[in-house]
């Protein structure tokens, strides 16, 4: 009788734990509806923090002036999704690196909201404007800023993506020619420790690091936008 009771007992709890995990609602964006019926969506960022505002925005960068209303919710759009590629900043989005006055530290962040500002202005689609600041790792300095861009490649002429990685170099040189500085560093060569080189081949355009062996469209794209972000 003892060992009855448990059982029927045992099986009550099963039953009461399924209910809850069956009346428990799942994780998902956040939505409501108005009183037209219309949905409405509300981005939900990975660490739950608000977006920053676009009359921060302005304040923070004076350039948005210059943007109609369009081109500032676009901008603020981007900036608020794609994460920061500041070591200092984790990966929080690049509008609170921004605001966190981490710009000095890592000036290249003054460089993505600018190449943002310029593709807004043109009223480029939201998809445009955050592929060209979503970058997939962080930046380093002192690995090329300016003009013309630098390319770098640490690669191992022995490793099993040589083949592929000689076909991407010889690409990028007939593309872009004397229009970048291309570096490529074999083997032999030991990458400085503060740049976590744990793979070859590992890219470095203007800084921004690719780890791995890398889509060649990919590379020219990223190369394309520090080219256009030289241009007046």
């Amino acid at each position: 009788m003892k060992y009855l009771l448990l059982a029927v007992m045992g099986l009550m709890l099963g039953c009461t734990q399924e209910k809850q995990e069956k009346e428990t609602p799942q994780s998902q964006p956040l939505s409501a509806s108005t009183a037209g019926g219309e949905t409405v969506q509300m981005t939900v960022y990975p660490d739950g923090r608000d977006p920053i505002g676009r009359d921060r925005l302005r304040e923070i960068w004076p350039p948005l002036s210059s943007l109609s209303e369009d081109g500032v919710k676009l901008f603020a759009e981007a900036v608020n999704m794609m994460p920061s590629p500041c070591a200092g900043c984790g990966s929080i989005p690049i509008a609170h690196c921004y605001d966190q006055g981490q710009a000095e530290s890592c000036p290249v962040l003054n460089k993505l909201f600018n190449r943002a500002t310029k593709l807004a202005s043109k009223g480029s689609p939201l998809r445009t404007v955050k592929e060209s600041i979503n970058y997939p790792d962080v930046w380093f300095d002192g690995m090329g800023e300016g003009s013309p861009p630098k390319v770098t490649v640490y690669r191992d002429e022995g490793g099993p993506f040589s083949a592929k990685t000689s076909e991407d170099i010889e690409d990028i040189r007939k593309q872009f020619g004397d229009s970048i500085l291309l570096e490529v560093l074999g083997s032999d060569v030991d990458a400085p420790a503060r740049l976590e080189v744990r793979s070859r081949p590992t890219w470095f355009i203007n800084g921004h690091r690719f780890r791995g062996s890398q889509s060649t469209p990919i590379l020219k794209r990223f190369i394309e936008y520090e080219l256009s972000d030289a241009q007046k």
